[in-house]
C-alpha cells in the first residue's frame, strides 16, 4: 500500500493505493494540498469546507522497468470554484512532471462533476493545441456503450452521468474499461461503483 495521510488521527482526505509489490515498486510519491498554499497540510481554498489534496506515486514495472505516474484526487462537492482551480492546479502538476520527467500518468479522480462540466475539460486540458489527458472511458463510448451513474448513493441506480474518471496521457493505450455496478452479496461497498481500466503503452516519448 502507498500513499499519503498528514495526520492518521484527524478527519481529513487521504490517498491510497494497493498494489502487487511482486509486480511494481514505487519509487517515490509525494502529495500537496488544493489550496493556496499546497504544502500547507489541511489547507484549503478560500470559503471551502473541507480540504483536499492531490497524491501522486511513480511506480516501476519489475519485469521490464518501465515507469509511470498514478495521481488520485477527489475535488469539493459543493464548490464549482473550487473544483475548477482544484483540476487546474492538478493539471499543471501532470503537465510539468510528465514533460520533465518523460513518463506517462493515469489520473483516478471523483470528479463531483459529470462530463460536461468546465473542471473535467480544465483537467483533460481540451482547449489546448495538444490535450493533456484522455479520459479513458471513450474506450466504452465509441463502441456505443453508455457509462451511466458511477454514484449511486447504495440505491444500485445506473442512469445517469459518471463523475468519476480515469484519465490517462496519450501514450497510453486503453485496453479495456468497465464500472463495476453489482453488489458484492447484498451489500454495495461504497456508494459509488468502482471503474477501472487496463493500459499498455502505445508509442515511447521521445
Amino acid at each position: 500500500m502507498t500513499g499519503s495521510v498528514w495526520d492518521a488521527t484527524a478527519v481529513y482526505p487521504a490517498s491510497s493505493w494497493p498494489f502487487f509489490t511482486a509486480r511494481i515498486a514505487s519509487t517515490q510519491a509525494d502529495h500537496f494540498w488544493l489550496s493556496e498554499t499546497p504544502h500547507v497540510p489541511g489547507s484549503r481554498l478560500p470559503g471551502v469546507n473541507n480540504p483536499r489534496m492531490v497524491t501522486w506515486v511513480q511506480f516501476k514495472e519489475l519485469a521490464t522497468g518501465a515507469e509511470f505516474l498514478l495521481y488520485n484526487t477527489h475535488l469539493d462537492h459543493e464548490s464549482q470554484y473550487a473544483r475548477e482551480i482544484g483540476a487546474q492546479m492538478l493539471f499543471y502538476h501532470v503537465a510539468l512532471t510528465t514533460r520533465a520527467w518523460g513518463l506517462p500518468a493515469i489520473v483516478t479522480s471523483d470528479m463531483n462533476a459529470p462530463p460536461s462540466i468546465p473542471a473535467i475539460h480544465i483537467l483533460m486540458g481540451t482547449a489546448e493545441v495538444s490535450p493533456l489527458l484522455y479520459d479513458a472511458a471513450e474506450f466504452l463510448r465509441k463502441q456505443s456503450v453508455s457509462i451511466g451513474a458511477t454514484f449511486h448513493g447504495y440505491r444500485g441506480t445506473l442512469e445517469g452521468e459518471p463523475i468519476d474518471y480515469i484519465f490517462h496521457t496519450p501514450d497510453l493505450e486503453v485496453l479495456a474499461f468497465s464500472a463495476e455496478t453489482n453488489p458484492f452479496g447484498a451489500r454495495y461497498p461504497s456508494d459509488h461503483y468502482p471503474v477501472w481500466a487496463r493500459f499498455a503503452p502505445l508509442t515511447p516519448r521521445d
